[in-house]
């Protein structure tokens, strides 16, 4: 287990990803336009946001959702997620490799810009299929897209993209991963899931950073590209939706508290004035705040 925790992507010491997304208004259009066609007008029940930083697709996500949660490993983002969205929002701060939920206690989940740290994908993309019933909508960092194709016609040299590995972009040693789309969608075929739909996101990233180009003007050209180039898988991030027959099992409660397991053993909490205790094995976790949970696991 201790494995998986030092190959974690932890931002609170890495980026301020607030201010790189105020600095990336097209690719925030475009992937808005994108999740407009992908996810379904009224997600029922519970909706997840895996990896969901400060909440940059909570407003989304809670115009079509019952009930929202926002799980992610940095503090510092989840403190901005409450700073920016209130008390309402329940927030869990988790290792995406141990997730801390019952089995299928949401109906929909969103992963969004995650792929690219989880070095130990396989695992985190099964704990996903555990928690999540019936619906998920994946972004694949492609490393097929049309640019990566270029390069490689004029360098022999150059990394196989037409292999199913992924490719570790990172320059400084750490996880930075890019996928063949195809691969990813066979992983989450082996657990039972489907894909519904797909569509082709940021074909213009160099020039949205461009600062003297409308970064409205740059998505609205690329919106009639995004299905045609998701067949094709020539955008450098290939939005994927999932769908598969389950019921989530905990759908009935309003209360987040009653989602929450033991990231060691999957057994119940209870709760006491600052931590949740686990019944089974007595971990124990901090509540750091009134629905706001740290259960990451394991424990440095």
């Amino acid at each position: 287990m201790a494995d998986f925790y030092t190959r974690i992507a932890d931002y609170d010491v890495e980026i301020d990803y607030p201010k790189y997304w105020r600095a990336r208004r097209y690719e925030h259009l475009s992937e808005a336009l994108a999740l407009g066609h992908l996810l379904d007008s009224h997600l029922a029940d519970w909706t997840v946001d895996l990896g969901g930083g400060f909440g940059r697709w909570y407003p989304l996500l809670r115009e079509r959702s019952d009930r929202v949660m926002l799980v992610d490993y940095s503090l510092s983002l989840l403190q901005e997620a409450r700073r920016q969205w209130g008390d309402d929002l329940p927030l869990v701060r988790a290792n995406l490799y141990w997730l801390p939920f019952a089995r299928q206690s949401f109906r929909s989940a969103l992963v969004s810009r995650v792929l690219h740290h989880l070095a130990a994908y396989d695992r985190a993309f099964a704990e996903m299929s555990r928690v999540v019933a019936a619906s998920l909508v994946v972004d694949v960092p492609n490393k097929r897209h049309a640019l990566a194709r270029w390069r490689a016609r004029l360098s022999s040299a150059g990394p196989d993209i037409q292999s199913h590995a992924p490719i570790n972009r990172s320059v400084t040693g750490d996880t930075h991963l890019n996928f063949h789309p195809a691969a990813v969608m066979a992983s989450f075929s082996r657990q039972g899931w489907r894909v519904s739909g797909a569509r082709s996101a940021c074909s213009f990233r160099a020039l949205g950073r461009v600062p003297l180009l409308p970064s409205g003007w740059l998505a609205g050209l690329e919106g009639p590209l995004q299905r045609w180039g998701a067949g094709a898988m020539l955008g450098p991030s290939i939005l994927t939706a999932f769908q598969r027959p389950l019921e989530p099992t905990a759908c009935a409660t309003s209360e987040p508290e009653e989602l929450l397991r033991c990231p060691a053993c999957r057994g119940r909490f209870f709760s006491e004035p600052s931590r949740l205790v686990c019944r089974r094995c007595g971990a124990h976790f901090p509540i750091l705040a009134d629905r706001f949970w740290d259960l990451r696991w394991p424990r440095p």
